[in-house]
């Protein structure tokens, strides 16, 4: 990969050196040492950014293996997803807010149920696609607050979906 190329990496395969010690229990010293002897070489594996470096996760995991915990990820339950629902229903009824989109994302293991509305800021790890996976629950949730589909319909479909998400 050229230079070019690599600049354009996008943002979220990168991780801080802060994130990088985080998820792979090593020292921040660890990885700017790595830096330094070239083990991690810039334009390459990491870049630089005022005073800070941002490694690429791929690089990252070649030289101190799995991030941990990675890959197990905790299942919402169906009581989470009622509330869910449940709250954008809510907010249709006491705001003048109309459901926009909504849906759930996975990023570093954690599910996220979002929802936005009409005229409303929508999810900042929706809008800049910084998720690592991503399904758009739209037509579930239209279709419960339009009363086509009862609560607990709408949790087991919403539940399924989560269920192939992460399988």
């Amino acid at each position: 990969m050229d230079k070019k190329q690599f600049m354009n990496t996008p943002l979220n395969e990168f991780l801080s050196t802060q994130e990088v010690s985080e998820r792979f229990n090593i020292a921040e010293s660890t990885i700017r040492k790595a830096v330094h002897d070239g083990r991690l070489k810039e334009y390459r594996d990491c870049k630089k950014v005022g005073k800070s470096w941002l490694i690429l996760k791929s690089s990252a995991k070649k030289l101190w293996g799995q991030i941990k915990n990675e890959g197990e990820i905790k299942m919402i339950n169906k009581e989470e997803i009622k509330e869910y629902l449940e709250g954008i229903e809510e907010t249709e009824r006491i705001t003048t807010w109309e459901f926009y989109t909504g849906g759930v994302y996975i990023i570093q293991g954690k599910i996220t149920l979002y929802a936005s509305y009409k005229g409303q800021v929508i999810d900042g790890n929706v809008y800049n696609k910084l998720y690592d996976e991503h399904i758009d629950l739209d037509y579930i949730i239209e279709n419960y607050l339009n009363s086509e589909y009862d609560v607990d319909v709408a949790v087991d479909m919403i539940y399924e979906e989560i269920e192939s998400l992460i399988a």
